[in-house]
């Protein structure tokens, strides 16, 4: 999602990121979509902060109809963070692209909350283009493929590969490398045994880390004592990169062979696979100009 942002920034497009994990409430939902507005740069930086400080609960909402739970001051403030994004675009001249991370949250939230998102976003056609993720690929199919939802038929799924060893293999030889330690030949069975699973590839190499002396370089030793384990001393590693998580137990073992026995990753609608294809890139229909809240449906 990160990588889709960034590409969309290069090609002059403005970018809003809001992660929704955890939310319960509407006013929940408004304190993320603000914290993500005030991520916009550049012109749009001042503008947005005037809008958000001057913005008041009462102030005029886009004309939609919504449920009773959201007749409220909170619900039309709701409603008119929503539209933010469609005046920046109209400010910036230019389409923007608005990533929700964590989407499905918004049904544990109360009231639900994906009913209002719809009202508004369909409303943006090609101005804004928006991306969906979460880790709950059950969930977020529900969200998309019933048809009692009312984002039925407002999204192209994309289902993501697992990371490719050419990309994962430097991206943590290099975090252990700016700690004073190596990789070394630890990385290959790594890499087997993870098989490019996002959150598996974290904790191995947190894991071996751990493990790796420091001032030299990690072996397939190293790696034994580390693939199955325990314990841990419960600090954050920086192998694993910015937000990695404090590990205080694990037991890591290598996948089934089969690959309907695989757990399904995190990101993605189905069960990953052994083999490595590349994921679709994101960035080609973004830029291409559709949006995934036109209201005819799946772009």
């Amino acid at each position: 999602m990160r990588a889709v942002l960034a590409a969309g920034e290069r090609e002059g497009h403005p970018t809003v990121y809001v992660n929704f994990y955890g939310i319960l409430s509407v006013e929940d939902a408004i304190a993320r979509l603000e914290l993500g507005y005030r991520g916009l740069k550049g012109r749009l930086a001042g503008w947005v902060e005037g809008v958000l400080r001057t913005l008041q609960p009462t102030v005029r909402a886009p004309t939609i109809q919504v449920s009773p739970q959201l007749d409220t001051d909170a619900g039309r403030r709701l409603l008119t963070l929503l539209d933010l994004p469609r005046r920046a675009a109209e400010r910036a001249e230019t389409k923007v692209i608005v990533a929700f991370d964590e989407f499905q949250a918004v049904l544990g939230a109360k009231p639900p909350l994906d009913g209002a998102l719809r009202s508004v976003i369909e409303q943006h056609g090609t101005q804004v283009g928006y991306l969906f993720s979460g880790s709950h690929p059950g969930m977020m199919r529900g969200l998309f493929a019933d048809r009692e939802r009312p984002f039925y038929g407002q999204a192209r799924s994309v289902s993501l590969a697992p990371l490719a060893d050419e990309d994962l293999a430097p991206f943590i030889a290099e975090r252990f490398e700016a700690t004073n330690r190596g990789a070394g030949a630890a990385l290959g069975p790594l890499l087997d045994l993870v098989r490019g699973h996002p959150q598996r590839a974290m904790l191995a190499a947190h894991l071996l880390w751990e493990r790796a002396p420091e001032g030299g370089a990690a072996d397939e030793q190293t790696f034994g004592r580390s693939a199955i384990w325990k314990t841990s001393s419960a600090r954050r590693s920086p192998a694993c990169g910015k937000g990695s998580p404090t590990v205080t137990g694990a037991l890591l073992s290598p996948w089934p062979a089969h690959p309907a026995a695989r757990p399904a990753s995190r990101r993605s609608d189905r069960s990953v696979e052994r083999g490595r294809p590349r994921a679709t890139r994101s960035t080609d229909w973004l830029m291409r100009g559709m949006s995934l809240s036109s209201g005819g449906g799946s772009p």
